[in-house]
């Protein structure tokens, strides 16, 4: 998962060149930015942590639990006794825990891994000192256009876990070391004027996770290793992403032939 986040965020910042002046100025203007490079690494980095809601213990807990077959089976309780040892705070598989969707606990907590750290705020809650922040958060996931409901991102907050609070913490500082950006400063660089500016940010994001999948899916899923060191992980994440960019320029100059 780490490493996905890490291919999504990379896809958004490999394909800003090429992408057209049109869209580089909206996205930029989007953001109230208006320098273009700041707003690559600002995308890039809120494309990476847009699946940090995917780190809580309903959907974890859950991994390939709805895959049917004796092998799944033996195979999802060898990944969760794995997963404790390293550290996961995972619940019994016999657990029957709160579930909530990714896109709402993203919106839950992101406004307080990046800055909002207002003790009479909670999750989920809009913070008048940290506007900006949930504006974004609830814009990263958007579905056809739909605003995510207020009311399910506040009841996502029993699904998150607080116990899951590191674990997206861990996440989203590795997201921000590879775009290289850092994050205790992203919330002062967020002023989207509302929530109809950072209207195609779903776009952008359901774009890159989508290319992101695929960049995956051609790498064989083996282009990284847990032992891999910060560095070296990167490094292999962005040469996946442009051998994936390069196949999708390979297609279209085919399709103009």
């Amino acid at each position: 998962m780490a490493a996905e986040m890490m291919v999504a965020g990379t896809v958004v910042s490999e394909s800003w060149e090429t992408d057209p002046p049109r869209r580089r100025e909206g996205l930029t203007n989007a953001l109230g930015l208006s320098d273009e490079e700041t707003a690559r690494i600002v995308w890039a980095f809120l494309a990476g942590v847009s699946r940090v809601g995917e780190a809580n213990p309903g959907r974890m807990n859950g991994f390939g639990g709805a895959l049917p077959g004796t092998r799944w089976s033996e195979e999802r309780r060898a990944w969760h006794g794995e997963a404790l040892l390293a550290g996961l705070p995972l619940y019994p598989l016999t657990v029957d825990l709160l579930t909530a969707a990714p896109e709402h606990i993203t919106a839950a907590t992101l406004p307080r891994l990046l800055g909002c750290d207002c003790s009479d705020v909670m999750n989920g809650e809009e913070c008048p000192d940290h506007h900006e922040l949930t504006v974004t958060a609830h814009a990263l996931n958007l579905f056809e256009g739909h605003a995510l409901h207020p009311e399910k991102v506040d009841r996502s907050q029993g699904a998150a876990d607080p116990r899951w609070d590191g674990v997206r913490s861990d996440l989203v500082d590795l997201v921000a070391a590879h775009v290289g950006i850092d994050r205790t400063g992203v919330a002062d660089l967020l002023r989207p004027s509302g929530p109809e500016a950072l209207s195609f940010a779903g776009a952008l994001i359901g774009r890159a996770n989508r290319r992101a999948r695929n960049a995956i899916d051609h790498g064989g899923g083996n282009f990284c290793a847990p032992t891999d060191d910060q560095e070296t992980l990167s490094s292999h994440v962005r040469e996946l992403v442009r051998e994936e960019l390069e196949r999708e320029r390979k297609r279209e100059r085919e399709l103009v032939l």
